[in-house]
């Protein structure tokens, strides 16, 4: 796979098998991927992500059954600086989005998180510091987390302009 250096957008989903395929690596000058299923994003969070330079947007569905962070922690992946879109959808036991995960995204303007019933903490530390748009929904513990002057997690998307979140 990494000899198709013109592919700009890859989307792979549902695919238990796609470990093997992603062996030679993807390839670096992506700059749109959406990937689903455990199997897949955890194999490309292990091996490539951090060296896809050009990666502008990136989302992951689907994903382990059983995470508590994303990144996982345990994995030591970072996103890669490049992403000016991120969205993560169906973590049923999503609590955190690491900051450890999150530090080098500084063109990071989009930010979309759906059907992670569980989550309650966003990155902290100003990692969110250039979002333009945050959209939640599906995310019920959030809605109160993120309550306008009141919640524990307002703090760290007041300066977001455009914050949409539906539990």
């Amino acid at each position: 796979m990494h000899s198709l250096n013109a592919l700009k957008e890859l989307g792979i989903r549902d695919c238990p098998n796609v470990t093997s395929i992603l062996e030679e690596g993807i390839p670096t000058h992506l700059t749109s991927l959406r990937i689903g299923g455990p199997n897949i994003w955890k194999a490309i969070l292990e091996r490539d992500l951090h060296t896809l330079p050009c990666l502008k947007s990136l989302s992951i569905s689907n994903g382990c059954p059983d995470a508590v962070s994303f990144p996982q922690d345990e994995i030591g992946a970072t996103l890669p600086s490049s992403l000016t879109h991120f969205c993560i959808e169906d973590f049923p036991k999503l609590e955190s989005l690491s900051s450890n995960g999150f530090r080098n995204l500084t063109s990071l303007q989009h930010l979309t998180i759906k059907k992670c019933p569980n989550l309650k903490t966003l990155p902290g530390n100003n990692m969110l510091s250039s979002l333009l748009s945050l959209k939640i929904w599906g995310c019920p513990v959030m809605v109160k987390r993120c309550k306008r002057d009141k919640g524990p997690e307002w703090s760290k998307i007041t300066h977001i302009p455009d914050v949409t979140i539906c539990g």
